[in-house]
């Protein structure tokens, strides 16, 4: 890719994309691109409206349409993606262009080092975050000629290193048409379709769903941004405005929805091999897309959205940190809703926008410290904590204003989250500004991995080894997706399980075929060393303390029987949580002599649907033999009997097969 930018041309092409199967376009573009650079940005199309648009029904609109391309062409994309050894390489200018891929790296910085690095793996496919929707056109098309011009110097590093650029944007269509950023291209493909989202095309036309209801996207909330608003729904119409006319409308061709469900990927190909300088030796497509078209791309298959048993989150104490920074109408109506379901088990910290931006240094200092001091004990206690920012918008006299003042907004959140010492279980930035500069800026991730999303539309990372957190479950919340309750839903699913009863737990261990431990304590170090064990081991645990009720020690045989029989209908008389039914019980230590426990006929137990052992001799054995070492100070004591006891709990819960069963 020598000279990867120059000067943008006016004899370009552009075409629209209209609503269909964006895996039968992907198809194509695999037999097909040989391109050096070629640059995404999807759209659908279909029926068209005349004159200034108008809400339509969905459901009447796509019922109305040809029916989809019978055969899927997933597979094929899969084979394609297998035989080609080239990388597609995704330029994202926000966090959340990784919406519908799963299994994927992003990079957060561009440096040849770390190219290489990632190209010597030899991916199908990989994200570099730009963040440039957060500065100035003149500034991201310095910073885009940048990335390429280090991409192209690290794929000569690496032997037999191909590589394919797609530039992905927002589906909401908040950006600058960027067409003078790249040049020496034929033609551009615009695509902004985000299935997950809602973001429909139709007949040139892009809308933006809203329920039932599909919305024409220059008159949502999105087109009225400060920084990147814009007046045209009509994509050809969006383009000439973004250009300043440069680009007329009248010259940009459109894909219809008529010949992608019926004429298929070999009708697309012939029509884009038609165009002027779009000849099949030498061609060069530029493509701008929204976040379906990479999955498609590359053939990735979507996968239901993750739960924290899914990555085996530690069940830890600390509790999860939510920061709000985007500031559009969607999201400030999804955290009422999420105050409104959550509020009794969040703690709230609102953060004044016009002290962080508009105020003295002192003031806004004063305003950071102070909530970065109370977020890290909320957390530290357990809480889920919420910051966000003032909901009444700021915004400047002109465009540049206004992005300086979403600086200064976004830069006081990344100082409050890099002033938070305690690591949250889970951290959820909401906005594509807000969590690119949380994960750069203030948790200071160079990578991470996109292990899916944490719901529909919603991705969900993994930060890298190098950054604050390793490892932490970081979900991207766009600003623009989900209904009024999606963020509400995305907390409580991550949300500490609340305390099951005794009946729960071993409910839990008859449909898992597990048993669980219930460990007798009688201080404060016998407790820590249960619920370390447990943590330690992801197993759910019981905790005996003699302030129990307890009878047993039938002694008519009869009466045994009669207990037994009637056990289901004491339990729906008394609601007792659970009957426990003794069973070789010995208490005491064992002589050498015998009798010894069979571990082999312990596990047939289990088998069988015992699903509660009582431990108790073992572990104040061990809590006696750590103490045999009088030299240790009493602190000293203290710890190695928790650490004794701690394994022995740990053991037994192997031994029970209830590790990794805390859920």
């Amino acid at each position: 890719m020598d000279n990867p930018f120059s000067e943008a041309r006016n004899d370009k092409t552009l075409i629209i994309r209209e609503h269909g199967d964006p895996l039968g376009f992907s198809c194509w573009v695999g037999r097909i691109d040989d391109s050096a650079v070629v640059k995404v940005y999807e759209t659908l199309t279909g029926v068209k409206v005349e004159g200034k648009p108008h809400a339509l029904n969905k459901e009447s609109v796509l019922r109305s349409l040809p029916p989809e391309w019978p055969t899927d062409t997933i597979n094929d994309i899969i084979s394609l993606t297998q035989k080609s050894s080239k990388t597609l390489v995704v330029l994202d200018d926000d966090p959340t262009g990784t919406q519908t891929v799963h299994d994927i790296d992003v990079l957060t910085e561009w440096r040849i080092e770390s190219l290489v690095a990632q190209f010597r793996k030899k991916p199908k496919c990989f994200f570099i975050l730009t963040n440039s929707r957060a500065i100035s056109s003149e500034k991201a098309s310095a910073l885009i000629t940048e990335i390429c011009r280090n991409l192209s110097a690290a794929s000569k590093t690496v032997e037999n290193t191909d590589y394919t650029v797609v530039l992905r944007g927002d589906s909401t269509l908040r950006a600058d048409a960027a067409i003078s950023e790249i040049g020496e291209v034929d033609v551009w493909i615009i695509c902004p379709f985000f299935l997950q989202g809602g973001r429909y095309t139709i007949g040139d036309i892009h809308y933006v769903a809203d329920s039932e209801t599909l919305i024409p996207a220059g008159e949502t909330e999105f087109a009225k941004d400060a920084s990147f608003g814009y007046k045209s729904s009509n994509l050809r119409e969006w383009v000439e405005e973004k250009t300043s006319g440069r680009i007329p409308a009248s010259s940009i061709a459109s894909i219809s929805i008529q010949l992608l469900r019926k004429g298929g990927p070999g009708a697309v190909c012939e029509l884009l091999c038609s165009l002027k300088k779009a000849e099949l030796k030498g061609k060069s497509f530029l493509c701008r897309s929204a976040a379906s078209f990479v999955s498609a791309r590359v053939g990735i298959i979507p996968k239901a959205p993750l739960l924290p048993s899914d990555l085996r989150i530690s069940r830890k104490v600390v509790g999860g940190l939510i920061v709000v920074g985007s500031y559009v109408p969607k999201t400030t109506k999804q955290v009422e809703e999420l105050l409104l379901q959550r509020g009794h088990a969040l703690k709230q910290i609102e953060v004044s926008v016009d002290k962080i931006a508009l105020k003295s240094v002192e003031e806004r200092e004063e305003e950071i410290n102070h909530t970065a001091e109370v977020a890290d004990v909320y957390i530290k206690s357990g809480k889920d904590t919420l910051i966000m920012t003032s909901r009444q918008l700021v915004v400047g006299k002109t465009a540049s204003e206004s992005l300086e003042i979403n600086f200064k907004v976004s830069s006081a959140l990344v100082e409050i989250v890099r002033r938070i010492s305690t690591r949250p279980r889970y951290i959820l930035a909401k906005g594509g500004i807000t969590s690119s500069d949380l994960a750069t800026k203030a948790l200071g991730a160079k990578q991470a991995k996109v292990v899916g999303q944490a719901m529909a539309g919603v991705p969900l990372w993994q930060l890298g080894p190098e950054s604050r957190h390793p490892g932490v479950p970081y979900i991207v919340f766009p600003g623009n997706v989900g209904d009024n309750k999606a963020v509400a839903e995305v907390v409580k699913r991550w949300a500490r399980p609340g305390r099951l009863s005794t009946k729960e737990l071993l409910l839990n261990a008859e449909n898992g075929g597990y048993a669980v431990g219930a460990f007798n304590v009688y201080n404060l170090e016998g407790v820590e060393a249960v619920v370390a064990a447990a943590e330690e081991q992801d197993s759910p645990a019981i905790l005996q303390v003699p302030i129990t009720v307890h009878f047993d020690h039938g002694s008519v045989k009869q009466e045994l029987l009669e207990i037994l029989e009637l056990a289901h209908e004491f339990i729906d008389a008394t609601g007792i949580d659970a009957l426990a039914v003794c069973v070789g019980n010995v208490h005491g230590k064992y002589p050498a002599s015998g009798p010894n426990l069979r571990l082999d006929l312990l596990k047939e137990c289990i088998k069988l649907g015992v699903r509660k052992f009582n431990v108790n001799t073992e572990v104040r054995r061990a809590y006696m033999d750590s103490l045999t070492n009088t030299q240790k100070d009493l602190v000293h004591v203290m710890q190695s009997a928790k650490e004794a006891m701690k394994a022995v709990v740990a053991e037994k819960m192997q031994l029970f097969g209830s590790a990794g069963k805390a859920h």
